[in-house]
């Protein structure tokens, strides 16, 4: 998408979240966010390894919202716990990658995902 392209559509999403139906789709974005980021962490880290720090970056670049760090990170240490993602020390971070099990699960978290979007309701034209 071009530059021009981004800004018409950043305009018009900044127009239509200063209308009340705006405002209740920004919660259920936010909503949507927050109860699927350890998702979308998954996800991510099929493609880069990611600091707590680089999750609330990507959350906020691609989102526009702002998770708090305790939220952020007891995820992380959860999913670590759990045996989907390992975490390792470098000079001032912790830096996460995932384990088998986490790949395993990222994968079949895509295939679900397409098997969603396939679904009627998101192809249909009425």
């Amino acid at each position: 998408m071009c530059l021009l392209a981004k800004a018409r559509k950043r305009e018009e999403l900044v127009k239509l979240l200063s209308t009340e139906p705006g405002k209740c789709l920004l919660k259920l974005r936010r909503r949507l966010v927050k109860n699927f980021l350890d998702l979308l962490i998954l996800m991510e880290l099929q493609n880069t390894h990611l600091s707590g720090y680089d999750v609330m970056t990507l959350v906020y670049r691609r989102f526009r919202i702002l998770l708090g760090s305790g939220s952020v990170y007891s995820l992380l240490y959860r999913m670590e716990r759990e045996g989907l993602i390992a975490g390792t020390w470098t000079e001032r971070r912790r830096i996460y990658g995932l384990t088998d099990k986490g790949k395993a699960v990222a994968s079949a978290t895509d295939e679900f995902f397409e098997d969603f979007m396939d679904l009627d309701v998101f192809t249909s034209t009425h």
